[in-house]
């Protein structure tokens, strides 16, 4: 099935109640833009909809988090009959519960890559981000496609991003490089958000796979990163690197700290440990693990002697 491969920026806020515990109670919710922008959430959609997601999530911080920077590879593929998207990116957000206890605000700005089947359904997000504000001359905006993949087993497209709240304006200024190192290419100003004009809550650091879960027949687990499980000690599967936090004083650090892996289905997809600020991650595949490369390699040298003797014994 066709696919489309490109830069994915989202900003959503969400009002839920927060006593239900029904879906269907939640038919009603809606995603509300600050700049004059409202869709319903396509509940029939979503409920559709199988989410497979692997990667590393902070903890719980004091304060907040106020940004982050982080290169990942960038990969593409066929998705299968079935298959919806695939997604590796950042999620930002906060979820605040108000303290009258009826309902909840969930801030959210999401930004990284997808690959989407022709023709998949959406569930009401603007991948445009509405009130977002490009930066003059940038050279790149949300939605563009990315120019280059990675291949398997040999060279490595990168995007790198950095994403981060000004502190003079509150704003949450974005910047993105292709192979390089990123540039501002715009903002999205404090006044569309409610609980991220002040900090985020959480960082979720990843990939996710969406499937139609009413398709028949049933859909192959959806590829995520570039489809390969992550295994300790084999550089195989999809990496994010340069992983940093960056503070209220825009300065950077090491995150891993706070940092915890995460797997809706560990069977099938999987993360390494960070290392260097770096980790694996995806599925659903095997990963072959250097030393099976090695034994594959050996198995394959000892075939051809075997062959090159048995052909020079017959003839």
């Amino acid at each position: 099935m066709a696919t489309v491969l490109g830069l994915l920026l989202i900003c959503l806020l969400m009002i839920l109640p927060v006593l239900s515990t029904n879906r269907s109670e939640r038919g009603g919710a809606e995603l509300v833009h600050r700049s004059n922008w409202v869709q319903p959430l396509n509940r029939a959609t979503v409920d559709s909809e199988a989410v497979h997601m692997v990667g590393y999530i902070t903890q719980p911080k004091e304060g907040g988090y106020y940004g982050f920077t982080v290169t990942m590879d960038v990969y593409g593929f066929n998705l299968s009959p079935g298959q919806l998207n695939s997604y590796a990116g950042v999620w930002v957000k906060t979820d605040n519960n108000n303290d009258d206890g009826k309902e909840s605000s969930f801030d959210g700005i999401q930004i990284g890559w997808r690959m989407s089947a022709a023709g998949a359904p959406t569930t009401g997000v603007d991948v445009y981000c509405p009130g977002f504000q490009p930066e003059k001359d940038a050279s790149t905006r949300p939605s563009d496609v990315i120019p280059s993949i990675s291949e398997l087993n040999g060279t490595r497209q990168y995007i790198a991003l950095k994403v981060f709240k000004d502190g003079a304006s509150g704003d949450w200024l974005v910047h993105y490089g292709f192979n390089k190192n990123p540039e501002l290419i715009g903002r999205l100003p404090k006044s569309i958000f409610t609980g991220l004009a002040y900090n985020a809550t959480t960082l979720w650091f990843g990939g996710m796979g969406v499937d139609n879960a009413t398709f028949q027949p049933s859909p192959a687990l959806p590829p995520v990163g570039n489809g390969y499980m992550a295994v300790d000690g084999s550089r195989m599967a999809a990496s994010m690197s340069n992983l940093q936090l960056i503070d209220e004083q825009g300065q950077a650090s090491p995150m891993a700290k706070h940092l915890g892996g995460y797997s809706s289905n560990p069977k099938y997809y999987s993360y390494t440990r960070i290392v260097d600020d770096q980790f694996f991650y995806g599925g659903p595949l095997q990963s072959p693990t250097p030393s099976s490369v090695a034994t594959s390699c050996a198995h394959n040298m000892y075939f051809i002697i075997l062959l090159v003797l048995f052909t020079y014994w017959l003839f």
